[in-house]
């Protein structure tokens, strides 16, 4: 599992994630600064999801840098399988 890249861990992961803050960062502030969105109720749960799936990309992207600084492993079974269903359902 160690040699997939992108995994939870790797230089490759890291580099996905931070693209994942900045896109979902782009996407909510186009979406907060789109005139008469605020009039639809479905905006607002739009945006709400959006900020959740920034904020799991971010603490996910503060996982990486801590696990590659410290020479962690995320490979275990517990973890991969939180990472992946939290990403499945967001």
């Amino acid at each position: 599992m160690k040699d997939v890249p992108g995994s939870p861990g790797t230089p490759g992961g890291l580099a996905l994630r931070a693209s994942q803050c900045v896109c979902s960062l782009a996407s909510l502030v186009v979406m907060a600064t789109a005139l008469g969105s605020s009039s639809y109720p479905a905006f607002f749960f739009l945006r709400v999801s959006m900020f959740l799936e920034l904020l799991w990309s971010f603490i996910l992207l503060c996982v990486d840098v801590h696990s590659l600084k410290n020479k962690k492993d995320l490979h275990r079974h517990g973890l991969v399988l939180i990472f992946m269903t939290v990403d499945w359902t967001s």
